[in-house]
């Protein structure tokens, strides 16, 4: 889940260090950059030969990912369930 943060990028960056994080610009247009960097007063993608750096001026909103703790647990009581109940399906269905 993608959540609204106003800590500043560098301080962002430099103490949290987010794997992803979703950017929307002044142009109305959004980025999604993996791995972020700060050099300068711009933002890049660690992760990549590619550089295409981001502004820090033209950043209007910040995101980061968030887990959810309820669809964790859910995931995680969902899926044993469901692979208990094809075997029990599958050892029972010829009686």
């Amino acid at each position: 889940m993608w959540v609204p943060t106003t800590t500043p990028l560098p301080t962002l960056v430099a103490e949290q260090h987010p794997s992803k994080v979703r950017l929307d610009l002044s142009d109305g247009t959004h980025v999604e950059i993996k791995w972020p960097a700060m050099v300068g007063d711009s933002m890049v993608r660690s992760d990549s030969a590619v550089v295409e750096p981001v502004d820090v001026r033209d950043v209007t909103r910040v995101q980061v990912r968030e887990v959810s703790g309820i669809k964790t647990i859910g995931l995680a009581v969902f899926v044993p369930l469901a692979l208990f109940a094809i075997v029990f399906a599958a050892m029972y269905e010829g009686d």
